[in-house]
């Protein structure tokens, strides 16, 4: 599931996966009300991490328990990768993604700065449009690049990350539906 949000952290896009998970509607989801739908006891330390993450603009990864539409909740793994202005290098948000995971044994949530990998999509997370689908391989590309230290081909995936984060938002703001699979 594919989202991206401001330099403040605010949502600016959330994929129709998301919504279909927890029932949310774009408007409920919006800005920080996605927080809703993560569990109680998750709230802090996802919504202490992603704050930490603005403030430092470094990728980050969370786990969490997310409440799904039929009422039980299901473990999630996420994260995203920050986007910087091309024009004058100023950050701009990130552009990121949540997956399920196996339960976790420790049934506590976490989260960490500066070491983001995307999970790959499942059955139930999969992208529904081209467009989720590129970012998600975009993202998984440029983590690789980081961890290879190919510092060229990260800042060509960086731009590519931008472009399609800037396309999900713009599509979110007008009401469009991003191009079907």
């Amino acid at each position: 599931m594919i989202w991206a949000c401001d330099s403040h952290g605010r949502t600016t896009y959330v994929s129709p996966e998301w919504l279909a998970l927890t029932g949310q509607s774009r408007k409920d989801a919006e800005s920080w009300g996605w927080l809703d739908a993560v569990h109680p006891e998750d709230r802090e330390v996802v919504h202490s991490g992603l704050v930490r993450a603005v403030q430092s603009a470094v990728d980050f990864s969370v786990t969490f328990r997310v409440r799904t539409q039929a009422g039980p909740y299901l473990w999630v793994r996420g994260g995203a990768m920050p986007s910087f202005s091309p024009q004058d290098g100023r950050f701009i948000g990130f552009l990121g993604s949540v997956a399920e995971v196996p339960a976790r044994p420790s049934n506590q949530a976490t989260s960490s700065l500066g070491d983001y990998r995307p999970p790959p999509p499942t059955p139930l997370t999969r992208p529904h449009s081209v467009l989720e689908l590129i970012a998600d391989h975009l993202l998984m590309a440029r983590a690789l690049a980081a961890e290879a230290q190919e510092e060229m081909l990260r800042s060509i995936l960086d731009m590519g990350l931008l472009e399609a984060g800037q396309r999900l938002a713009a599509s979110q703001l007008k009401g469009e539906a991003v191009s079907p699979e």
